[in-house]
């Protein structure tokens, strides 16, 4: 079994019971792990807490990911003064914003790497006018396609079931892929209904997912309370084509720890890769 550690400190080194982690994961011999750190955030219209300058810098400095996508993004929004943005493309090279039309929830992309290819797909079946937008990367030689989607929510589970097919459909396309996004499901294990119609299918193709995954388990990423003890959900996803290893996985849980008394929402999942 390998060891992971800080390189240079004690390899036994042991990831708290919040999930926080070092920057990059390290075995024995101090050869890193990992090539790419990844989340999937939604951010409610950077409002409330997303609105908190101290606990959203505190969270993309403590794992600084190479690529985020953020679902319920408000493009005219501000972030402590500056444009949202001009925000992000301080701690990014490069954003990539996904069309939007009435009643859509707003996409953007941050990446480090130059993309091709940009693109906003509309799901041939939705209640409320869903998309996903795609970008590829080259890293490593290798061509890596950059998916960002948020699904309907649960209240339309019969669209969202159609989207998630229709997604599944579109990677299998693709040698190497990422997707990040909120998928909107309650999954608390393999036999409830949301796992079986929209995860299974990533599961048995040999997809590696952050969540709802016998690896990693069911995360609590939502919830529309303000404390630990309200209902949560499993509702957020890293999903990478078989030939990236997700090798860690995390639920940054600062916001929750803020006990602002305003709604938590979501809380974004970090996924440390491999690209093989």
């Amino acid at each position: 079994m390998s060891l992971y550690g800080i390189k240079g400190n004690n390899p036994r080194y042991s990831f708290d019971i919040e999930g926080v982690f070092p920057d990059s994961l390290y075995d024995v011999n101090g050869n890193a792990l990992q090539d790419l750190i990844v989340m999937s955030f939604n951010i409610q219209r950077w409002s409330g807490i997303n609105a908190n300058t101290d606990i959203m810098n505190g969270i993309f400095d403590r794992y600084k990911p190479n690529i985020v996508g953020f679902q319920e993004h408000q493009p005219s929004k501000s972030f402590g003064g500056v444009p949202i943005l001009q925000y992000l493309q301080g701690r990014w090279n490069y954003t990539a914003e996904c069309s939007t039309k009435i009643n859509d929830y707003s996409k953007i992309a941050v990446s480090d790497f130059e993309y091709s290819e940009h693109e906003t797909v509309y799901y041939e079946n939705f209640a409320e006018s869903r998309s996903y937008h795609r970008f590829y990367i080259n890293f490593k030689g290798k061509r890596i396609a950059v998916i960002n989607t948020h699904l309907d929510t649960t209240a339309n589970q019969t669209k969202k079931v159609l989207q998630a097919k229709e997604l599944f459909d579109a990677v299998a396309e693709e040698e190497y892929f990422i997707i990040l996004g909120d998928f909107n499901t309650i999954c608390t294990s393999i036999s409830d209904s949301q796992y079986i119609e929209i995860m299974k299918q990533f599961v048995d193709a040999g997809y590696n997912c952050a969540n709802c995954s016998e690896q990693f388990g069911f995360l609590d990423t939502w919830t529309d309370g303000t404390s630990v003890n309200d209902t949560w959900c499993q509702t957020d996803h890293v999903i990478t084509s078989s030939n990236i290893s997700i090798d860690r996985v995390t639920v940054d849980r600062a916001k929750l720890q803020a006990n602002t008394g305003l709604v938590i929402d979501h809380l974004p999942v970090v996924a440390y890769l491999s690209v093989n």
